[in-house]
Formats: C-alpha cells, sequence, structure tokens
C-alpha cells in the first residue's frame, strides 16, 4: 500500500489529485468513508479532480459527465464507470493508502490493449510518438511488445495519450468499442 492523502487534509464530498506510477487518480472522501476512482473522464479524458460533488455525483468540469463518487459508475449511463481501486485508511497515522499493485497492474492492462489496438493497423508518426512515450514507461516483455507495435499502427489516433487511455477505460467499463474522436 501506499500514501495517496492525509486524511485530516481530504474535504468532504471535495475531489483531491492522487498520482500513483503514473496513473491520475481522484480521491473522494465522503463523510468516514472514501473512494479512489480512476482520474480522468471517460469523455475526453479531463482531469476528474477538476471536477465537483453534486448530490451523490463527482461531475466532470469540462463536459459534466457524472459518476457515482462512492462506486465511480455514472448515474446518467450504468455502463460508464471510473475503475475504483483499493484503499485503507489509518486514522491513526492520518493517511489512506491505496493498493499500488492494483493499479500497476490495471494500468499494464490499459497498455496492453492500447498496444493490442494499435497493432491491428497502419502507421502514422502520431500513434509513433504515443508508442515511443509507453516505451519510455515500460519495461521487459511489455517493452518487447510495445517496440513490435510501434510498426503496425492506428493512424487515426492523434495527439492526446490521455484521451487514449480514457477511451481504453471507457471501453474495458463498457465492453463498447473505442468511440470515433471528434476533432
Amino acid at each position: 500500500m501506499v500514501k495517496v492523502a492525509t486524511w485530516s487534509k481530504l474535504e468532504d464530498r471535495k475531489p483531491a489529485y492522487a498520482l500513483v506510477g503514473d496513473v491520475d487518480l481522484v480521491v473522494v472522501r465522503h463523510d468516514d468513508r472514501v473512494a479512489v476512482l480512476y482520474g480522468r473522464c471517460l469523455h475526453r479524458g479531463a482531469l476528474m479532480a477538476d471536477g465537483s460533488v453534486r448530490g451523490n455525483n463527482l461531475i466532470c468540469g469540462v463536459h459534466h459527465w457524472d459518476y457515482r463518487y462512492d462506486t465511480g459508475v455514472s448515474e446518467y449511463n450504468n455502463e460508464e464507470a471510473l475503475d475504483k481501486f483499493t484503499t485503507r485508511i489509518d486514522v491513526g497515522a492520518d493517511a489512506l493508502y491505496v493498493d499500488e499493485a492494483e493499479i500497476e497492474a490495471w494500468r499494464v492492462d490499459i497498455v496492453l490493449d492500447l498496444v493490442r489496438l494499435l497493432r491491428r493497423s497502419g502507421q502514422s508518426p502520431e500513434a509513433q510518438w504515443i508508442l515511443g512515450q509507453l516505451a519510455d514507461r515500460t519495461e521487459g516483455r511489455d517493452l518487447r511488445i510495445v517496440r513490435g507495435a510501434q510498426w503496425r499502427i492506428e493512424p487515426s489516433l492523434k495527439h492526446s495519450w490521455y484521451w487514449i487511455r480514457a477511451a481504453l477505460a471507457r471501453q474495458r467499463s463498457s465492453g463498447s468499442r473505442i468511440p470515433a474522436r471528434n476533432h
């Protein structure tokens, strides 16, 4: 477990940002409980910590997508959900911990999903750049997979690693295909 916040400094129902590895998280304390969710909106990849809480929902500050702050599931569309991670509150140490291994396993799954997507089709400089960024953060067997994928990549993927990661998280939560990106 790794500390992500000081428990006494977390404001009730106010989103807070945390980073574990290179995964953005949003922390929402609600009374004496807490939820730590994947920290980027599944719509466009905006930071959920920049959003707000209305009722039982965490609202994205950019396009107002909603997710229950306690479960990560969208109240509007139950097929959309921010992944929720295991936490431990240690009141004596005044600390909130998350399971670093669980988050790393989730990150690797997202990376491998992206690599599989990129391997299925053509080439583009933007996708090459994305895979290069992945290669810089990846080791061992996963690095070999990323490097191998750099030669067969999807031309329509552009610009935003955050959007791609959010789209993959969205795909995994709903079981649907990755949506086309509007420019």
